[in-house]
């Protein structure tokens, strides 16, 4: 996070192990550089599945004049000061951090807890579009979602292929998108990252 100077753990690919600590496809994020912290705090309590803290030198201590921001992503325990990442990880039996997702991408579909990335994860591989998106549906403020809608880009590799009876395979019923929209492009927000919310706008 650009609130750590960007780099502040690593992880060191190693090819007879690393691929097996990859979850959803991708690499461990590792272990703290020495002198700086990484631990998952929920409240108060250390876990070992969570939101991602992180301290240290590296870490700064908030954001010019924006006293509620500063509020909100830090927090002092131990008196040591805590920024909080707002990524799902967890620490795995080497040590290591693995990503899970943002906290705000998971959610409940009919009562079960889905982590977006998984899915997408899955979506990506049957597909095999190079860019996927899942959001939940239908849009609302109360979080009351009851399915989920899948985006990929429009490729000849993907158009014969019945997406859809490919993830039952390897899903629960309730994970599975009920309707996959291909897309020329996706929609882009300032920093360049799929507009989530923008989303919304191409289903019918």
């Amino acid at each position: 996070p650009t609130e750590s100077t960007i780099a502040i753990l690593n992880y060191k690919w190693e090819d007879d192990t690393s691929e097996n600590e990859c979850v959803n496809g991708i690499v461990p994020i590792g272990k703290p550089f020495r002198g700086q912290s990484a631990k998952i705090i929920e409240g108060d309590s250390y876990k070992k599945n969570g939101e991602l803290h992180l301290a240290g030198s590296q870490v700064f201590n908030g954001y010019l004049a924006s006293k509620s921001t500063l509020t909100s992503c830090f927090k002092k325990l131990s008196g040591k000061n805590w920024y909080k990442t707002g990524d799902r990880v967890s620490l795995n039996s080497n040590g290591n951090f693995i990503y899970l997702g943002r906290c705000d991408r998971q959610v409940k579909i009919r009562g079960y807890r889905v982590e977006l990335l998984e899915i997408e994860h899955y979506l990506k591989n049957v597909s095999k579009s190079l860019l996927v998106a899942v959001i939940p549906w239908p849009r609302s403020e109360q979080e009351n979602y009851t399915a989920l809608i899948g985006f990929i880009l429009k490729t000849k590799i993907n158009r014969d292929c019945n997406i859809a009876k490919e993830l039952s395979k390897k899903l629960p019923e309730y994970f599975v998108p009920k309707k996959i929209i291909a897309l020329e492009e996706f929609p882009l927000n300032s920093n360049g990252k799929i507009d989530y919310d923008g989303l919304y706008d191409f289903i019918d």
